[in-house]
This record gives structure tokens, C-alpha cells and sequence, in this order.
């Protein structure tokens, strides 16, 4: 397997890549990662095992300019014939993956090897050409890498139902696609460790959901005490924001906030993540414009192995998107992170998250761009204790067993099959 970065910064390599890796090494495949940690050039040259997974962090050139990408590739390149592969899964047609794309095509063609070259598609990679500060040069260079490395792969991986509709536009067969979305990785906590509810908490209600409405406070056996204790949230209904903030417009999210503030104003948000572009300082000055910066509590970045104790703290979890080309083809770890560790969720309807959440059973979709519907299926599993701890349990029983990288990693070996 080879990355376009390293396994620290960016998330690809680390949450798609890796188990995925450990799931075929479970089946009796031996499988390495080659990574360029050109994004954290401290781990260049270090090489570990993970789960039975050799990770391998190339060294970073000393060239500048243009030579450096020249020889990163080859870098790359070597170390991955070094090994004499049957299979090279290239993740992303993009940067520096997509380099090693072409060179392999080239030395295929002159029989330098004969190993098949697979392509993962885990971003419409077009649509980043918008967000990040690339140069025009860049914008033009990677939306022809990307159709490019997509036509000329044997078989392609792909993230989403929409990126699979997308590929199979650009007159690539539908056979050579193949839908494995991001899966549940093998340390994610279950809804009974991470909530700690009794089977007792889970009684179905007559008639469907309860008019009544409960304590809105989830429990606190043993996680999350740490995290109320920190924040004040002892007795207080919690929604929890857990993003990187670029699926959704702040005004959006500042309307969504207003309106349950207006009718639950003992809420309180707690805000899990950090922006590319410091969108949780701007979050946090719109909130003070307008009087709601006590209801707002930013926790910055946490640490994976920290987030279960923030999950717990949550009666529901917010995870809105605009309906953009990224949000419908993009295949959302945090939202997996979420339910299966048994948060009820409210979603936007865009993209992977209806094929993640079954609406009314593994939590509440939304259509896109309806604020007022955000508020209001918010205020409804608030209200509604019961609610909160059904739709947790069943998200968490459903992605657990669904979307199990070992069940995924089915599809990925018809991929790599003659």
C-alpha cells in the first residue's frame, strides 16, 4: 500500500489505510504500507509493525523544488518493488500515490514488474482543488491526475456510493469498481463499554416513540465524569459537535445553535475538534455576538484513545453537512467513530451518511439546508431519554456488525483477485 503522507496529520493513511491493512493481514495476506511523511518529516526513515502491518516511512530528500518530488517518488517507487508485490494499492490518484501511479504504469508496460495496480478513491479529489491554498498550476496538475490514475487502474476501491457513480462517469466498467467505505476500526469502543446502559435502559416503547419526555441527563458510570467535572456539565443536557468544521457554513451552525438555545437554553454544546482555517475562534466570536458564548465549550483536538470520554458526556451528537460534491462523496470516520460507540446521532441526509445511519433506527437524518429541522430532531432525542439510549444502542449493534473492516475486507480482496 502506498500513501500520498505520512500516517500522523492527515487521516487517510492512519484510518482507511491501516485497517484495512490489519483486516488482510488477519486473513493470511502479508501487507506493508510505504508512506512519504513529507507532513511530519520527524518520523522519515522510521519503520515499525502495527498489527501485524509493516509500516514503512521513507526518507525525505534533501533536494528542493521540483527535484524533491522527483526523487520522493522514486523513493517511493523502489520500496515498493523492493518487495516484489503481487498487489499495489495506491491511496488516492493523487500527489505523491499518484506519482508512483504513473511511474509503475510505465515500468509495467517494460516488464519491470507485473504486479496489479489498484487505486483507492476515498475524496472526490477535484473538490479539495477549492479548499486548500494550492497554486493554479497544482489545481490544473491534480484534476488531470485524478481522472487520469482512476482510468488507468486494474481495479479501484472506492469510499462512497457517489464516488463509485462518479468513477463509473468517466466510462470506467463497473466491474472494475468496488464500494468499500470506511469501516469500523477494531479498537472502536462498543455502546456497552463507552455508555455503560443496562439492557433494562432499552425496553421498546408502545406505539413507537414516547410524547413524554424523560431526564434529558445521560448517565455517568465510570466515563465522561472527568470530562462533566471539567466543564460543568453535571445535570446538563450535552450536544456534542465532534468535526473539523469545513461540511458546513458557521452561519448555518450559529442558526442551528440559536434556535435550541431559544427553546432549551439549558443546553450546552460541547465543540470536539479543531479547523483547517481556525473556524472554532470564528465559531466562538459569532457565539459571543450574540450573547451565547456560555453555551458553547470549545475542547479543541482530543486524542483518540480521550474521545470515548467525551462521547459519554453526550445526550446527542450533531454532525451537519452542506450539500457540496466533497460532503456527498466523502466517507466520514468521525461519524462512524460516533455510532458505534453508541451516540445517538442527527445527520444531514448527504452523501455516506444515509447509508451509515437508517433513519429512525440508528439515528435521524435531516435534509440538507433545513436548520429549523436540525434544531427540532435535536430538541426531539434531547427530550427524550429513551430515544437517546435506543438509537445508540441500535447504531452501535448495526455499524458494528455492517460496516466490521473484517466483513469490508471481503470486497477489497475481489479487487486484488485476477
Amino acid at each position: 500500500m502506498v500513501g500520498p503522507f505520512g500516517m500522523t496529520v492527515k487521516s487517510t493513511m492512519r484510518e482507511r489505510a491501516l485497517p484495512m491493512a490489519k483486516a488482510l493481514t488477519r486473513r493470511g495476506h502479508s501487507v506493508t504500507l510505504i508512506v512519504p511523511p513529507w507532513d511530519s518529516p520527524n518520523e522519515a526513515g522510521k519503520t515499525w509493525q502495527d498489527g501485524g502491518v509493516q509500516i514503512i516511512n521513507t526518507r525525505l530528500p534533501q533536494a528542493k523544488g521540483p527535484s524533491f518530488h522527483f526523487q520522493l517518488t522514486a523513493t517511493l517507487v523502489r520500496a515498493t518493488l523492493d518487495l516484489k508485490p503481487n498487489v499495489i494499492h495506491l491511496f488516492k490518484p493523487k500527489a505523491y500515490a499518484g506519482l508512483s501511479h504513473l511511474a509503475l504504469a510505465a515500468l509495467r508496460r517494460i516488464d519491470r514488474h507485473q504486479a496489479r495496480l489498484i487505486v483507492d478513491e476515498d475524496d472526490w479529489e477535484v473538490a479539495w482543488n477549492d479548499m486548500n491554498n494550492y497554486s493554479p498550476l497544482q489545481k490544473r496538475f491534480f484534476a488531470w491526475q485524478e481522472p487520469w490514475g482512476l482510468r488507468h487502474a486494474d481495479r479501484i476501491t472506492a469510499a462512497s456510493r457517489v464516488l463509485q457513480e462518479l468513477i463509473e462517469d468517466l466510462s470506467i466498467p463497473r466491474y472494475k469498481v468496488h464500494y468499500v467505505p470506511n469501516g469500523v476500526r477494531s479498537n472502536a469502543n462498543p455502546v456497552a463499554a463507552v455508555k455503560a446502559f443496562s439492557e433494562a435502559t432499552f425496553q421498546p416503547e408502545p406505539g413507537g416513540w414516547s410524547a413524554s419526555f424523560g431526564p434529558v441527563s445521560a448517565p455517568g458510570e465510570g466515563f465522561g465524569q472527568g470530562v462533566r467535572a471539567t466543564y460543568d456539565l453535571f445535570g446538563r443536557p450535552v450536544i456534542l459537535l465532534y468535526t473539523r468544521f469545513f461540511e458546513f457554513q458557521l452561519t448555518s451552525l450559529m442558526a442551528v445553535i440559536a434556535r435550541v438555545n431559544l427553546f432549551m437554553p439549558e443546553v450546552r454544546w460541547l465543540v470536539v475538534g479543531q479547523g483547517y482555517f481556525e473556524e472554532e475562534k470564528k465559531l466562538e466570536a459569532m457565539a459571543r455576538a450574540q450573547h451565547l458564548e456560555g453555551k458553547l465549550i470549545f475542547a479543541g483536538w482530543v486524542p483518540q484513545e480521550s474521545l470515548p470520554n467525551y462521547f459519554a458526556v453526550a445526550n446527542v451528537a450533531l454532525h451537519p453537512y452542506d450539500e457540496t460534491m466533497l460532503n456527498q462523496t466523502k466517507c466520514s470516520v468521525k461519524l462512524l467513530d460516533l455510532l458505534s460507540a453508541g451516540v445517538a446521532v442527527v445527520a444531514s441526509r448527504v452523501g455516506q451518511n444515509a447509508e451509515y445511519i437508517v433513519h429512525g433506527k440508528t439515528g435521524l437524518l435531516v435534509p440538507p439546508q433545513n436548520l429549523n429541522a436540525l434544531a427540532d430532531a435535536l430538541m426531539l432525542v434531547l427530550k427524550n431519554r429513551q430515544l437517546q439510549h435506543r438509537l445508540g444502542r441500535e447504531a452501535a449493534r448495526y455499524v458494528n456488525n455492517v460496516f466490521s473492516w473484517n466483513v469490508l475486507v471481503e470486497e477489497v480482496e475481489a479487487a486484488y483477485k485476477e
